[in-house]
């Protein structure tokens, strides 16, 4: 078997969304199964959207999700350059080629005449299907001065341009479904059809997978591999991804950038897991290393119906590679959701300690980080409802255990004792004493395990939060009162 060439081609135009990155996936799990080639190719022709940050954007997205390439910008290769604006000799080099052997010509009409044609066309049959067949085709009219366009020539007759797809099977399309479409624009830009197929030529392209929404373009391209004596790649057209209203994926529903997903506190393996069961699957298997899915991943798992986005699916799968990833590779991340809220943590025990109390209890690290943030704050701001139903009555209980707190014993199990002992003095339930402590520690009614989360918070914290939870009493209750 010849090593596998795939590739990746996104077009620059915002950031990387999740249909591309699977795309980028599935590309890069065969090419890495097969000791192949994976190659990244910038499709930045529309010079109006393309944007410099938008590149950025794709190899910040790629190389998060660990998908690295191995021939493209950053890295090079003997196939390049791989900036399609940086390769137009090359188009206009395909393109004549094309017309000295008779099936491209250069076609002189204007915007203008074409938007007459078509709208007599609609005039006087009530349709929209107008077909334009150029005067330039065979020489009917001589060239004129002024620019042109370079057509691809259709052949005129019945037959089918067919393909068996690795996901859909057989595809064909008629030569006269297809009008003698546009290569080359004026200003030497290629067509999306002419440069793709040209690019996947020269870089010696052996597979194609990308979305499904492509599979009219592939008959085009395929001409253009048979015109330049050449045999197309293989091509796996994928299902596109379906919000959860089984319509094509919004923003709303899920279809925003990758990025955005890492900023989100996701981790990065749980998002290709969540990927790669998007339209791929092996029996009923939910759980992936990247070892078993570069081991089972090929065509015959792709499904012809779209995947359907599940956003409690991802949430659970990301809890579960939280709870089984090593502290060591949670913590940077961590560590950097902290930094968003303002807030400061070292890579050490304490901090280590406060982060296996949440992995178990949240979906992303952003969440953990968030419930966290009481940990690693100076004080903490008392929530009004939680404070006027827990703290005011209980300035007895507060002061108690301030002095407690300053003076015995910092350590989960002695911190109980004294909490069970003070609730069976007050003839009451431990709740009644542990619920004041808790907002008057860490500002609301929910945490981990009170005792644990009063000795990572230290003595001296604890002791300053009670003082000014009994602050923030007075301040609520009437002079006199």
């Amino acid at each position: 078997m010849t090593k596998p060439r795939l590739r990746f081609a996104p077009s620059p135009t915002g950031y990387l969304h999740i249909g591309g990155a699977r795309t980028a996936l599935f590309n890069w799990l065969y090419a890495r199964k097969y000791q192949g080639t994976f190659v990244l190719r910038i499709e930045d022709t529309d010079r109006a959207r393309s944007t410099d940050e938008s590149v950025r954007a794709v190899f910040e997205a790629l190389e998060w999700l660990g998908l690295d390439w191995d021939e493209g910008p950053g890295v090079g290769g003997e196939y390049g350059p791989y900036f399609q604006t940086e390769r137009l000799e090359v188009y206009r080099d395909y393109a004549e080629r094309l017309i000295r052997t008779g099936h491209a010509y250069k076609s002189y009409e204007t915007k203008e005449e074409l938007s007459r044609l078509r709208e007599a066309h609609k005039q006087g049959s009530g349709r929209d299907d107008f077909r334009y067949e150029s005067r330039w085709r065979d020489g009917r009219e001589p060239p004129r001065e002024g620019p042109f366009v370079v057509r691809f020539k259709m052949p005129k007759d019945e037959q089918p341009v067919g393909f068996d797809d690795l996901v859909y099977g057989q595809v064909s399309k008629r030569h006269v479904d297809m009008d003698d479409w546009i290569m080359l624009r004026p200003d030497g830009i290629p067509t999306y059809n002419f440069g793709a197929a040209v690019d996947d030529l020269t870089m010696e392209i052996t597979h194609v997978a990308r979305g499904d929404d492509h599979l009219n373009n592939t008959p085009m391209q395929i001409l253009v591999f048979r015109a330049l004596g050449h045999d197309p790649p293989k091509f796996a057209h994928l299902p596109m991804i379906l919000g959860p209203d089984k319509k094509k994926l919004s923003k709303r529903t899920g279809s925003v950038s990758v990025t955005e997903y890492r900023d989100n506190g996701y981790l990065p393996h749980a998002l290709v897991n969540f990927l790669a069961r998007m339209g791929w699957s092996r029996g009923d298997q939910e759980v992936f290393t990247r070892a078993e899915l570069l081991e089972h991943f090929d065509w015959n798992g792709i499904g012809k119906a779209g995947g359907v986005w599940n956003k409690e699916k991802l949430d659970w799968l990301d809890n579960y590679w939280m709870r089984v990833s090593p502290p060591e590779a949670l913590m940077p991340l961590f560590m950097g959701q902290l930094a968003r809220l303002g807030l400061t943590a070292g890579d050490d025990e304490r901090s280590r300690a406060i982060l296996r109390l949440y992995v178990e209890r949240t979906s992303t690290l952003k969440e953990a980080a968030e419930q966290a943030a009481f940990f690693f704050s100076d004080g903490v701001a008392i929530d009004e409802k939680a404070g006027e139903k827990q703290l005011l009555g209980n300035r007895p209980l507060l002061e108690a255990a301030r002095e407690r707190f300053a003076s015995g014993t910092f350590e989960a199990l002695s911190l109980e004792e004294w909490t069970k002992a003070h609730a069976e003095k007050a003839g009451v339930k431990l709740g009644k004493v542990a619920q004041p402590l808790r907002v008057a520690v860490t500002g609301n009614t929910v945490s981990p395990p009170l005792f644990d989360t009063l000795v990572l918070i230290g003595r001296d914290e604890a002791v300053r939060r009670v003082g000014a939870a009994l602050e923030w009493m007075s301040e609520k209750t009437p002079p006199g009162a």
